[in-house]
């Protein structure tokens, strides 16, 4: 590095990262975790995870920041909603993705985007070492994430295009950053599923501004344009522990609060008065049983889980729409169908806990049969199942 020994500029890097990161206690940033939204239909699920442009410097919500652009970016592309999980920290680097990663339960996720460069950079970690690093990371996705899932590293972003680190150390910097993104190419197109995402410089944001959306356009745009074309071929599937809900995951639904049930009403009344039927619900399983935590409507007092609509839904990618259940050979011999009960329409979406378990559903129903417009339906359910979940945990 300009006639000057890596080694030598270790100690050198420590005190002038220390020096340029007090700068950034003053810049603010949201938390270090979410989720974001964009609307649609047939959601893709991924995970955000990393340090740098994750974090999300410079704006104080994910949606402005890189995980609310690159949502918006994907659905622009594939014409899909995308839910993504966002785990950002400033001091991550590999060792402490992969114990993130793990305790993630990955399975659930179409696609997994990394951004783990930015402190191997600015700590000048050898190549060689940054090569074994990145070998375990991928090795450790390959096992654990769903067969066939792509996973996506993203580059280290131009070291001068940080505020904080814009002057001749940075410069430096930069040199070394390009190298470890030339292994990080390399890494990837030994494997299959990996993708190396390369990031150029966004347009610099308008004093004294540390960073705005516009950077995060930017970078999703990128993103975007290789994740996308994977996730079109990505098969998209529920796993199954997650179609069966946990003690722990149902408890987060047992709300007690007055204001928070009076929420829930309010919204399963929008999917009805939205929808129309006679019926609408929200209800989570509990021992293999239903129960509704909100109602609108004629009702039925109790349901069987076992062959019921609701089963049905927990095991869909995405909505369940039956506009004549009466000739739909899922359910025509259904009890719910020709006994009392007597559904001819219905309509629904998964409602999940925070570690992704599917533990209810919020749906529409009838006795006569209704054609529907099924992507505004489901359009519709999906953004009241969000408003439930965000419900009971707001971010």
């Amino acid at each position: 590095m300009v006639g000057i020994g890596l080694a030598a500029l270790v100690p050198v890097a420590r005190v002038w990262k220390w020096s340029r990161q007090s700068e950034l206690r003053y810049v603010p940033r949201p938390g270090s975790s979410a989720q974001v939204h964009s609307a649609g239909r047939a959601p893709d699920r991924v995970l955000l995870i990393g340090n740098g442009m994750a974090v999300g410097w410079g704006v104080i919500s994910h949606d402005v920041g890189l995980g609310g652009a690159l949502a918006r970016a994907l659905t622009a592309s594939t014409g899909r909603a995308v839910d993504i999980d966002i785990i950002a920290d400033p001091d991550m680097g590999v060792a402490s993705a992969i114990r993130i990663i793990r305790r993630a339960k990955p399975q659930r996720y179409d696609g997994l985007v990394a951004t783990v460069g930015v402190n191997a950079a600015l700590d000048l970690t050898g190549r060689s070492r940054w090569q074994g690093d990145l070998t375990q990371l991928l090795s450790v996705l390959a096992e654990d994430l769903r067969p066939g899932t792509p996973f996506f590293l993203v580059g280290i972003q131009p070291i001068r295009s940080i505020p904080v680190y814009d002057d001749s150390f940075g410069g430096l910097v930069n040199v070394h950053a390009v190298r470890l993104n030339g292994v990080s190419e390399r890494v990837c197109s030994a494997n299959p599923r990996a993708h190396f995402v390369p990031i150029t410089s966004p347009p610099p944001s308008a004093p004294p501004r540390f960073r705005d959306g516009s950077a995060y356009q930017h970078w999703a745009q990128e993103i975007a344009a290789i994740v996308a074309p994977q996730l079109d071929q990505v098969q998209h599937l529920v796993p199954a522990e997650y179609t069966t809900s946990s003690r722990d995951a149902v408890s987060e639904f047992a709300v007690a609060d007055p204001e928070l049930r009076a929420q829930f009403d309010s919204i399963v009344k929008q999917a009805l008065s939205t929808l129309g039927g006679t019926g609408a619900a929200f209800a989570v399983i509990e021992d293999d049983g239903i129960v509704f935590k909100a109602r609108a409507g004629t009702v039925p007092e109790h349901v069987e889980f076992g062959g019921s609509f609701t089963a049905s839904v927990i095991a869909a990618r995405g909505a369940l729409i039956v506009s004549d259940a009466a000739t739909d050979e899922r359910f025509r011999s259904n009890p719910n169908v020709v006994g009392d009960i007597a559904i001819r329409h219905f309509a629904g979406f998964p409602v999940e806990s925070a570690n992704g378990e599917r533990v209810g559903v919020i749906c529409v129903f009838g006795p006569r049969p209704k054609p529907h417009d099924s992507e505004l339906v489901e359009v519709v359910l999906r953004q009241l199942a969000l408003h439930i979940q965000e419900v009971v945990r707001p971010n």
